[in-house]
């Protein structure tokens, strides 16, 4: 008798502890479709798609009332309309909203077309004069008259897909809750009230389960904040931006009458600068999208010196005001085939991180040599602080910053190696950093044959 009392236990604990593993199983399943939920911003993707199409809407009717010569419309008021479909456009592309948006068939096509006519927008608005807010208005709205069905058809298509994506994730996670409550049930009816262990794991279950529904609530909202910070900070940067961008080519071009020479190559270098600036406010935008796997680079044969060179624009100010000699040995004269401007952005962020961190009276170099199998490699070389050993793995992580620049007082995000060593690898590239403490920084950006052949044009450059 007592064997089978034991028998009858031990089964009782098999099927039990087989139960629980069950709901195990389950809860994890119920847990992977939470976070897919968490990280599917289905709510992000109708609003940016909403705003887009809000915002459009709101530029049509203030370019209608421009036409009717409403005397309260004026080109700023456009421009601040057509700045805010810029950062709109930007949510869509950018970090989970544009990772989870790029797979629709037509987010690539409206994005293109969307990108086109604000572009063509800024033109217009850029060579307009205050008085001409009448015509710029026509001009604008036969330019983005096409677009309206293209928008509508777009929004209906993201709030639709968001709707089904969401409602199929749901009634899985309910059918999933459900079989959880059932083997709840038979699991506390196997015990009969002595699986005490069985019944402490349920409770633990449903607390993970509560904490996991409180945690899909945060991240929900953390990201729709991240969100919309990302939009407004490219909005109220943008903005300022596009003024002094617009000014100055106006400038540039001498449309209002000649300038001194001498002030003409302030203006040159007031306009370049300002354009690196508005690239560089992208940086977190593009590192999350880099992140995503949706970068798009733009690959064409282009000059090697030519990139340098407008490199070497944009620092030679920040070098000059820290007494820091730039140097430039003859490099071959050769075309590489990369995104000009992510090649670009490169060697800035190499140069101005090796100008950051030389002392006065330092020199920093760009030295370009072809290698001996074909390969090309490009020296960025300093004679600064150099980065500590324990620190030399880590400065490429994101929002990295080493002891050197937190003791200087260096200013940066600590992206810019980020996004260097990444963009370089797309170019099937690598990113090298050889530096001693005290002693100065190396970095070497190595490129493959494959993306190098001579230029047509013949000559060395000379030093700068």
């Amino acid at each position: 008798m007592r064997r089978t009392k034991i028998s009858w236990f031990a089964i009782l604990m098999v099927l039990a502890f087989a139960g629980a593993g069950t709901m195990v199983a389950l809860y994890r399943g119920a847990q992977e479709s939470l976070a897919e939920l968490t990280l599917s911003p289905l709510d992000n993707n109708t609003w940016a798609a909403v705003q887009v199409q809000l915002e459009y809407e709101r530029l049509r009717s203030v370019l209608r009332a421009a036409r009717l010569a409403d005397p309260d419309v004026t080109l700023e008021s456009i421009g601040l309309r057509v700045d805010i479909i810029h950062s709109r456009i930007g949510v869509l592309e950018a970090g989970d909203v544009g990772f989870a948006l790029a797979r629709l068939p037509s987010h690539s096509t409206v994005m293109e077309v969307l990108r086109s006519a604000m572009q063509s927008a800024d033109l217009i608005l850029a060579s307009a004069e205050p008085d001409d807010v009448g015509d710029v208005a026509r001009r604008l709205d036969g330019l983005l008259e096409p677009l309206d069905s293209t928008i509508k058809r777009f929004t209906v298509e993201v709030v639709q897909s968001s709707a089904a994506f969401r409602h199929r994730h749901e009634a899985e996670l309910a059918a999933l809750l459900v079989q959880l409550r059932w083997i709840s049930i038979f699991v506390g009816a196997g015990l009969l009230g002595g699986a005490s262990l069985l019944a402490l794991q349920n409770r633990r279950l449903r607390a993970s389960e509560r904490g996991a529904r409180k945690m899909l609530h945060e991240l929900t909202e953390a990201n729709a904040a991240k969100s919309r910070f990302l939009a407004n900070m490219s909005h109220e940067l943008r903005t300022p931006l596009n003024a002094v961008l617009g000014f100055s080519d106006v400038m540039r071009q001498q449309m209002l009458g000649p300038l001194p020479v001498r002030y003409a190559g302030y203006v040159r270098d007031i306009h370049a600068s300002g354009e690196h600036l508005l690239g560089l406010i992208e940086d977190v935008l593009n590192m999350a999208r880099i992140d995503a796997g949706h970068a798009e680079l733009k690959m064409e044969w282009v000059a090697l010196s030519e990139i340098i060179d407008s490199a070497l624009l944009v620092t030679r100010p920040q070098a000059e005001l820290g007494h820091v000699t730039l140097q430039l040995p003859p490099a071959p004269d050769v075309e590489v085939l990369v995104d000009a401007r992510a090649l670009r952005q490169v060697l800035v962020n190499l140069l101005s991180n090796a100008v950051k961190f030389t002392e006065r009276g330092g020199r920093v170099s760009c030295r370009v040599v072809q290698e001996p199998r074909g390969g090309l490699h490009i020296d960025v070389e300093d004679t600064g602080m150099g980065i500590p050993p324990d620190d030399l793995a880590k400065v490429t992580q994101p929002f990295h910053r080493g002891a050197n620049a937190t003791a200087a007082a260096v200013g940066g995000t600590g992206l810019g190696l980020a996004i260097t060593k990444t963009l370089i690898e797309l170019h099937d590239g690598r990113l090298e950093l050889i530096s001693a403490l005290g002693e100065g920084t190396r970095a070497r950006i190595v490129l493959p044959a494959a993306r190098l052949r001579p230029r047509t044009a013949t000559g060395l450059r000379a030093s700068a």
